[in-house]
């Protein structure tokens, strides 16, 4: 139980950067959607 624990969160150390690399990507992302989108409906 407590070696699972361990390994887990070594899996979400490990991780951690990729996820704030997604993370930063997909707001970029949503950014240039919703100003596309504002540019068509204004």
């Amino acid at each position: 139980m407590r070696k699972q624990t361990i390994s887990f969160i070594a899996l979400i150390y490990l991780s951690w950067p990729r996820l704030i690399e997604v993370n930063t990507a997909m707001r970029k992302m949503l950014h240039s959607v919703m100003k596309e989108y504002l540019r068509m409906s204004g």
